[in-house]
């Protein structure tokens, strides 16, 4: 498969959303404002499948200004293309260091961060479930 890892457009939200959707039971809810926000602030990568036009996968984040933390909101890659290095390299486009919380019940989501470089440095209450953080400097 050729993949691209591009900023995304206004009309690659709905296609993005359905990703997200995928994985509302576990991350919670990705409204299109903050997709938009993701597109205008430059904190949205897409990873796309040349063969078929297709976005595969997506990572959204925020910097704060205050400390340059990075925080990952939402990050997903649909399930027919997991394990083919998609998730790593939309990493890459993270600025470091990174942020990011992962529910206890994603066990492949957290030997995913830890295989990244990631460090477990607390584990907190959600609304649903314990949330892992993971740090990456």
């Amino acid at each position: 498969m050729s993949k691209l890892y591009l900023p995304p457009t206004e009309s690659d939200i709905k296609e993005i959303s359905k990703i997200a959707d995928y994985y509302s039971n576990e991350l919670g809810y990705v409204s299109y404002g903050e997709l938009r926000d993701g597109i205008e602030g430059n904190s949205l990568i897409i990873s796309k499948d040349l063969n078929t036009n297709t976005i595969v996968g997506y990572v959204l984040w925020r910097t704060r200004k205050r400390d340059s933390i990075t925080r990952v909101y939402s990050f997903g890659v649909l399930p027919s293309y997991s394990r083919q290095g998609i998730g790593r390299e939309l990493l890459k486009f993270v600025p470091r260091p990174i942020i990011l919380s992962c529910p206890e019940s994603s066990v492949s989501g957290r030997e995913f961060y830890l295989s990244q470089g990631f460090k477990n440095f607390n584990i907190k209450q959600g609304r649903k479930q314990k949330l892992y953080e993971f740090k990456l400097d």
